[in-house]
């Protein structure tokens, strides 16, 4: 059943044209202004938790190409509440440095999110 699930969730993203690519997250100090975010302890710990894991979605919003994160867990157990964290601003392909330990907490918490960036 499971396996079923996931296959339709496979052809249901291709059909809609969404990429979605696991994410390597940058080291601490390459992300210009991540101590307004996070400390590096923390940013660290959330790096280093293999509970999750931090995928890209990218996907057409009429005839632009828009990024979004999705932040769950590798092992998922059950039915878990979601978390949508629009972003706004301008766009741009990386945001998720920003937002890593603020996705590690709520995935603590036992949320999965998902974070689209507005178009």
């Amino acid at each position: 059943m499971r396996a079923a699930l996931g296959l339709l969730l496979v052809i249901a993203v291709q059909a809609q044209g969404i990429v979605l690519q696991p994410f390597d997250i940058p080291a601490y100090q390459s992300t210009k202004g991540i101590e307004l975010y996070a400390s590096r302890d923390e940013y660290e710990a959330a790096t280093r938790d293999s509970r999750f894991r931090l995928e890209k979605l990218a996907y057409r919003s009429a005839n632009l190409r828009v990024f979004a994160y999705l932040y769950s867990p590798v092992q998922p157990s059950g039915k878990r509440p979601a978390v949508i964290f629009n972003r706004g601003s301008f766009v741009r392909d990386e945001f998720a440095s920003e937002l890593l330990t603020t996705f590690h907490r709520l995935g603590e918490a036992g949320f999965v999110v998902l974070a689209p960036m507005y178009r």
